[in-house]
């Protein structure tokens, strides 16, 4: 465990959909340091489903979600207050619904 949560601090280059919407753009998104460090702020702050806790059960997530999708608002891409941790089931799930749109 880290000594001390990793914070974002907006400097430089922010990796963003606007430029680049493709998969290409969002894979290097994801692979980017200022996602992995948001990401896992996130994880340690919310470590468990939010679904699961919603139905009664603590269930550790291991996805973090946009809620607004980064096709959508790519300026909330690496807002906290834009994320939510799902457990793989329900993240598969909400995606799938996406998808039937």
């Amino acid at each position: 465990m880290p000594a001390r949560l990793p914070t974002y601090r907006p400097g430089g280059s922010i990796p963003t959909l606007d430029r680049n919407p493709s998969a290409a753009g969002r894979s290097r998104f994801y692979q980017s340091r200022e996602w992995r460090s948001v990401r896992l702020t996130h994880l340690v702050r919310r470590p468990f489903c939010a679904d699961c806790l919603s139905e009664g059960r603590a269930t550790r997530g291991e996805a973090v979600h946009h809620v607004l999708s980064l096709e959508d608002r790519p300026d909330l891409g690496l807002d906290l207050d834009n994320l939510e941790t799902l457990c793989r089931a329900h993240h598969l799930a909400r995606h799938a619904v996406k998808a039937l749109r």
